[in-house]
């Protein structure tokens, strides 16, 4: 299952993105769950969680944007080069636009390709070390289905398949999050499947939608009588921030000498820590690294995945840590 998931091998991987991220197991407890075919309902760290009525995960951050000032959103331009002696920006179409701190949320590999003037790590190096970086691509697939789940999924949300009978590892029972995720509620169902791909895990992509409704039959996800009303697919080039060995050790003198120069690397991407890559923690990366420049406070989120993860946070975020430094 773990090369199914990440689309590498485990030996390719760390240890230090699991701290509190990974549920833990009790044996005893899974043993007389099996016996007496019961379901662990409080296992895991989102066993229950809030989503959106209407509009998908998307509905969430098209109300934080509404909020803002729109003119200060500018879409369709790509950076190619920031230039941390002169302070400028340099967009794809040749227009400039000069800044006093950046917080960037491009994957961190294109970020040490666009950055120049750097000292302490050369152009050169970062070139170098850009390539040193790996992630998967995920593919997104969706069917919308006539009628309603079967019984078995009912109470469903995602499920987890280790089987090699199928591509995707784990698939998602959608129309279960909300009644309005079909356009004929009660009358339509959905289901949303995720197939990981990297150089060491390629994906017939021709194919990849005819493999995976089979793959649907085989785990008994849907049968001979299903009708399927459509079918979805998109690839995501950036899909998993891989932890993979060495990450840390690359990826702190990297933020060093960023952050030296004012550019702060956060986000799934931009961090480059799994453990707090969920939109949550990507969120909180964003407020967190404001409050840092603007009032010099410590970042939670960035600096403390344990912390972070290790309980439910039900009265606010920890507004200052004093710094460790004497």
């Amino acid at each position: 299952y773990n090369f199914k998931v990440w689309a590498y091998t485990a030996d390719k991987m760390n240890v230090e993105w699991m701290g509190e991220r990974v549920a833990t197991v009790n044996l005893s407890r899974i043993i007389h769950n099996v016996i007496l075919g019961k379901d662990e309902l409080g296992w895991g760290p989102n066993n229950t969680f809030r989503f959106p009525m209407r509009g998908g995960t998307g509905a969430i951050w098209r109300r934080l944007a509404e909020v803002l000032p729109q003119e200060k959103f500018q879409f369709n331009k790509k950076v190619v080069k920031i230039d941390v002696v002169q302070k400028v920006l340099t967009y794809e179409d040749g227009s400039t636009e000069s800044y006093d701190a950046i917080v960037s949320t491009m994957p961190m590999n294109h970020l040490c390709q666009v950055v120049e003037g750097t000292t302490k790590i050369p152009r050169s190096e970062l070139l170098e070390k850009s390539k040193q970086f790996r992630y998967s691509s995920s593919h997104i697939l969706g069917f919308g289905l006539e009628g309603q789940p079967p019984e078995h999924l009912l109470t469903k949300c995602w499920l987890y398949f280790p089987e090699d009978d199928c591509p995707f590892y784990r698939a998602t029972v959608f129309s279960n999050y909300s009644p309005y995720h079909v356009p004929k509620p009660g009358e339509q169902w959905s289901l949303m499947c995720e197939v990981a791909e990297s150089p060491e895990k390629p994906v017939d992509i021709a194919n990849i939608i005819a493999i995976t409704e089979q793959g649907l039959r085989n785990t008994k996800l849907i049968d001979e009588n299903t009708k399927i009303l459509s079918r979805f697919h998109i690839r995501l080039e950036y899909g998993y921030p891989t932890p993979f060995f060495g990450r840390d050790q690359l990826c702190g003198p990297l933020f060093d000498e960023f952050e030296s120069n004012q550019i702060y690397s956060r986000g799934r991407f931009g961090s480059w820590k799994y453990e707090v890559s969920n939109q949550d923690h990507s969120m909180m990366l964003g407020v967190e690294v404001i409050d840092r420049i603007v009032f010099n406070t410590e970042e939670l989120t960035h600096k403390y995945p344990d912390i972070v993860n290790a309980k439910r946070d039900n009265v606010g975020r920890v507004p200052f840590i004093p710094s460790q430094e004497k």
